[in-house]
């Protein structure tokens, strides 16, 4: 098992919450209580970086769509930055690919 990391890095853009390891049930809390510290305001961009995920279940789309409203609550943006291939067929699949933003490549 790789325990689940997150950090918070802020910009005048808005915040970056970079996840690594294994985001599923177990490890979600952590993600929903570094959101609920994020301070973002309108116009803001709250940005998630994937890429140093090791799992990825359907807790954590529950937790992207979590993030998701927070945004949008804020009147703000949420971007997926390095999403893994995996975790874009995920979002893919359950239909989420185009309600998720991700950064032109």
């Amino acid at each position: 098992m790789n325990p689940l990391r997150v950090a918070l890095v802020v910009t005048e853009r808005g915040p970056t919450l970079a996840l690594a390891g294994e985001l599923d049930h177990c490890t979600a809390p952590e993600v929903h209580e570094a959101l609920q510290s994020v301070v973002l305001g309108s116009g803001q961009c709250l940005a998630l970086d994937l890429g140093d995920l090791d799992f990825f279940d359907s807790t954590g789309v529950a937790v992207l769509m979590r993030a998701r409203l927070l945004a949008h609550s804020a009147d703000a943006t949420l971007v997926l930055t390095r999403v893994p291939a995996q975790i874009a067929r995920i979002l893919r699949i359950v239909g989420l690919d185009d309600l998720l933003t991700t950064p032109a490549p």
